[in-house]
């Protein structure tokens, strides 16, 4: 009986601790906002290159390296863009946005030189794509 008893009191004890887990748990999911198209828009995540790069290579005067660097951050923000909202959406999103604005991204390189390129892509193309509806 008094192994019985003991039982009985560790799996209540073991309940107990998992249920407040679990609630410890859901409450903290319960209070998180479910992110918004426009959030997951600028949260880039992938291969980076740095402004610090594109302006060391501008004062060089390597043009053509400037142009590959800058087309390089281009297809990395959009392939991103294609991961991120998926193939039918994000086709549309790709399409809204611009490309080849090169001299408006080094002119945001020089003001911002720690930033990442594909960052100052999203945040140029952020306008038009909202214009359009898709975030």
């Amino acid at each position: 009986m008094r192994a019985y008893i003991k039982q009985l009191a560790v799996s209540a004890g073991i309940l107990a601790m998992v249920g407040s887990a679990c609630y410890a748990l859901g409450y903290g999911f319960y209070q998180q906002q479910p992110l918004r198209d426009s959030d997951y828009f600028t949260m880039y995540v992938g291969p980076s290159t740095h402004c610090n790069t594109v302006n060391y290579y501008q004062q060089k005067g390597d043009q053509k390296k400037v142009e590959v660097l800058l087309r390089y951050a281009e297809d990395n923000a959009m392939e991103y863009l294609m991961k991120r909202f998926g193939k039918d959406k994000g086709m549309d999103i790709v399409g809204a946005c611009e490309m080849q604005r090169h001299e408006a991204l080094v002119s945001a390189c020089m003001n911002s030189p720690e930033d990442q390129v594909e960052m100052l892509v999203l945040e140029h193309n952020k306008p038009q794509v909202k214009e359009k509806g898709l975030i």
